[in-house]
């Protein structure tokens, strides 16, 4: 052993003979190494023991310095944050450059230095930098890890930056990782960084099967001027694990950014720009390469990207109205190598009142097959996507296509797109009994256009099987067996053919024996892919069952798609507070109309939700500034399945002003059977309360909410609630009705008894009034004024609030004016 040996042991009062802690061997080369070790004896005090064994060779010095004791255990090998120093890592370039990182923070002197580290994301962070020098030979630096032990599978995590003089785009500089064993170097990595100052995460699958390093290398070769440099941060090596096996976790505005690497050609994160993705020449517009800083207005784009989690991060955007209807973006990838079956995996982002749709096509020889689509305002944040494609003809291409027309208000966003050979891992495995229930494809003469998931003939879902029996017959579709200690809220969505018999079940099943049904559907037929939720318990181990059937004669059967469960009980039946989505209720396309957007303060409505009364409290909005007439939105309940004769429905909305529009609420019991319950175009610019008992007489009914706007203010809905029973009161309840006068009196009336009246007037008609109003300060708008008549004494003129509630005491508020005409008088004297 020419080299010698040192081990650090822990020794307690009774333990004296431990097993080493730390050991090396060997020659560690010219530099000062970094060991750590952790140190733990929870139950007795202990010594720390370094002891050495001398080699025989000429290089068997063995030296330690620095020795020092921190609270906490000791990161796992090779992990560095940069912020004490560069932990275990040591600047080792080759003979011939001898160049090294630097240690520096964002208070360091220099140019084309990071103003913040990753670590931190502050200018007191640390970070390793390279910067080449003006040479006209090749530059290279590398860290070199400590040794660590042989792995099967691990995953190398690093954090880049890279900045330069010339604006975005590649850099001169090359990062490249690789394995030093005992063979030499093995590279397993590189990128040629890009350009855009932000922070961007990086990871690498490697294996070693002996005691090996990682070396971090940057090298450029520059024969003229400086332009480029290179900080690295967060250096984190997760040993027994492949970097698919580890799922990063974004949240809005979060501290600090996720950037992942691409692992394909098709890949593509968009931080580095649009890797091997092509704008189309025979589209109208081009995506644009944006990110949350270069968004003004909530409707106008994401506030931040899904890889980085911040508004640094980069993604493909299409928003605003077109010049043109039917305006379409696309951008494209050659498919490369790829079996007849892959799964493509991609984030979208589509918010506003007026988006239209983004489809995700495939080009094969012969032919363009839309394969998935999505159309309208959907939850305010990052939605994942995962598409199967299997098909026997060769694929050429993969397009993203977003549309955009004259009236559209909104934007449609795409971000880390992903590609991988197989299908998409089943999550959930049911099992069908009797009558079977079979995977069914949209191709059906059966009205189905499309499946729930994908949208489109590409999808599948499940369908009671038809048969040539002369009886009705039963079909059961059950889940895995689930055990659970707190209530599961499981959601489906469904289709109901037409027919005399089409019912659906959800029941629970233990020991095989289903219980009473906990949700009920039948009668009026589906019009398009509906949404129900349904709470399930059980002490003992469990099943859902579906239970449809199938009718002889018929070649239409219940279809279902898109089976999720979640921990905690569901929301009672189309009640929600829109602080965790749009619980059941679902946006309904109308010609030249909009959609109702889940939005928060700020987003052109209201400034803060009923619900929390703050800012950021979510509330659903009907607002088209952007239309130049009177444009609908609808929202639809799921069907809501009574225990009563009577419920009670409740909602709070608010109203800009009177020239908003009108909102309506419509009870629904089938496609065509429609009752309006309430109508209003003011709310006082106040969050208002609608409450009022609903006759269902047992039978199933659905809320459609309507609001018809017009192009001034907005419309919002929060906190609707359906109960069983009669509400206390019928009553719309709030603390005071204002009027702007513009579409009415609002319920204001004249109760003048004497010489004068109230009157709604403009423009100083029949002599009353001014020639302008106070609400929109023009010749065009509302007021009420006093209508004059001669007289000669003291005379009341008095105009009442409709009936209002506060605590339980029901009000008039009475404007009274006391008016004594004395103009004949002014006369006399004139004359």
């Amino acid at each position: 052993m020419e080299s010698g040996e040192l081990s650090v042991y822990l020794q307690t009062t009774e333990n004296s003979h431990s097993a080493p802690l730390w050991i090396r061997k060997g020659d560690q080369g010219r530099h000062w190494r970094h060991g750590r070790v952790t140190l733990l004896s929870p139950n007795s005090p202990y010594q720390v023991i370094f002891e050495t064994v001398v080699g025989d060779g000429p290089r068997r010095d063995i030296a330690i310095d620095d020795l020092f004791v921190l609270n906490g255990a000791c990161p796992p090998p090779g992990f560095c944050d940069f912020e004490m120093d560069f932990c275990g890592w040591v600047n080792n370039p080759p003979a011939e450059s001898r160049v090294d990182f630097d240690w520096l923070s964002g208070e360091s002197d220099g140019d084309l230095i990071p103003d913040r580290d990753h670590s931190t994301n502050s200018a007191l962070g640390h970070f390793a930098f390279f910067m080449p020098l003006e040479s006209d030979r090749e530059e290279i630096a590398r860290l070199e890890s400590d040794t660590m032990e042989a792995v099967d599978q691990a995953c190398l995590e690093i954090w880049h930056n890279v900045d330069g003089w010339l604006p975005d785009g590649p850099s001169d500089i090359i990062l490249t990782v690789f394995v030093n064993e005992t063979a030499g170097l093995r590279p397993v990595w590189n990128t040629s960084a890009y350009r855009n100052t932000t922070w961007i995460r990086d990871r690498v699958d490697y294996n070693a099967s002996r005691p090996h390093q990682i070396i971090l290398q940057a090298s450029c070769y520059k024969p003229t001027s400086v332009s480029d440099s290179l900080a690295l941060d967060d250096v984190h090596i997760i040993r027994g694990k492949s970097c698919f096996d580890i799922i990063p976790t974004t949240t809005p505005n979060p501290a600090t950014t996720t950037t992942a690497a691409p692992a394909s050609a098709m890949d593509c994160t968009f931080e580095q720009g649009l890797c091997s993705w092509v704008q189309e020449l025979s589209d109208d517009v081009n995506w644009t390469l944006s990110n949350g800083l270069q968004v003004d207005q909530p409707w106008d784009g994401p506030q931040y990207d899904h890889t980085v989690g911040n508004n640094q991060g980069f993604f493909l955007l299409l928003n605003g109205s077109g010049s043109k209807d039917e305006e379409r973006a696309v951008v494209s990838v050659p498919v490369i190598s790829l079996a007849s079956h892959f799964c493509v995996g991609f984030w979208y982002h589509m918010l506003g009142p007026s988006v239209s749709t983004l489809d995700l096509l495939v080009e094969t020889e012969s032919s363009e097959v839309l394969v998935w689509t999505r159309r309208g305002t959907q939850n305010p944040d990052w939605i994942n996507a995962q598409v199967t494609i299997n098909m026997s003809s060769t694929i050429t291409r993969l397009m993203f296509t977003g549309h955009r027309g004259t009236n559209s208000r909104g934007f449609i966003a795409i971000d880390d797109i992903t590609m991988h050979v197989g299908l998409i891992p089943a999550r959930v495995a049911l099992r069908a009994t009797s009558v079977t229930w079979v995977a069914g494809v949209t191709r059906e003469a059966q009205n189905m256009k499309a499946d729930h998931t994908y949208g489109t003939e590409n999808g599948f879902y499940m369908t009671v099987m038809t048969s040539t029996t002369a009886q009705t017959e039963e079909a059961l579709l059950l889940t895995p067996e689930l055990t659970s200690t707190e209530d599961i809220c499981v959601r489906f969505w469904y289709w109901l053919p037409a027919g005399p018999y089409n019912p659906l079940t959800v029941h629970v099943h233990r020991n095989g024996e289903p219980g009473d049904a906990l949700w009920q559907r039948s009668g009026a037929p589906s019009l398009g892919w509906e949404v129900a939720e349904v709470t399930v318990s059980s002490p003992t181990k469990f099943r859902v069952g579906f239970k449809a059937f199938y009718v002889p004669g018929t070649n239409t059967t219940v279809k279902l798609d898109d089976i999720t469960a979640r921990n905690g009980a569901c929301s009672p039946p189309s009640s929600c507070d829109f602080e965790s989505g749009q619980c059941t209720w679902v946006n309904i396309p109308k010609e030249g109309g909009h959609d109702w957007v889940l939005a928060s303060g700020g987003f052109q409505g209201p400034p803060t939700d009923h619900t929390t009364q703050t800012a950021e409290g979510w509330f659903l909005l009907s607002s088209s500034l952007h239309q130049n007439h009177i444009s609908p939105a609808q929202v639809l309940s799921e069907w809501i399945q009574p225990r009563d004769p009577t419920s009670c429905l409740t909602l709070w909305y608010h109203m800009d002003n009177s020239v908003s529009g009108t909102l309506k609420v419509y009870k629904r019991s089938g496609t065509s059977e429609e009752d309006l319950m309430f109508s209003s175009n003011s709310s006082g610019r106040s969050w208002t309360r609608f409450s009022q008992s609903v006759e269902t007489n047992n039978k199933p009914f659905q809320l459609l909410i309507e609001a018809e706007s017009t192009n001034s203010g907005f419309i919002a809905i929060d906190d609707i609630s359906v109960t069983p029973g009669l509400c206390q009161v019928n009553e719309t309840s709030l603390g005071f009705v204002g009027c702007y006068f513009e579409n009415g009196t609002c319920g204001w009336e004249d109760i003048s008894v004497g010489q004068f009246q109230w009157m709604r007037g403009k423009n100083g008609s029949e002599n009353i009034g001014p020639s302008v109003d106070h609400t929109v300060g023009t010749e065009l708008g509302w007021y009420m004024a006093v209508k004059p008549e001669r007289g000669d004494q003291m005379s009341p003129a008095a105009v009442q609030s409709p009936t209002m509630k506060q605590a339980s005491a029901t009000l008039h508020t009475t404007l009274l004016l006391q008016h004594v005409w004395r103009g004949y008088r002014r006369a006399e004297r004139g004359a």
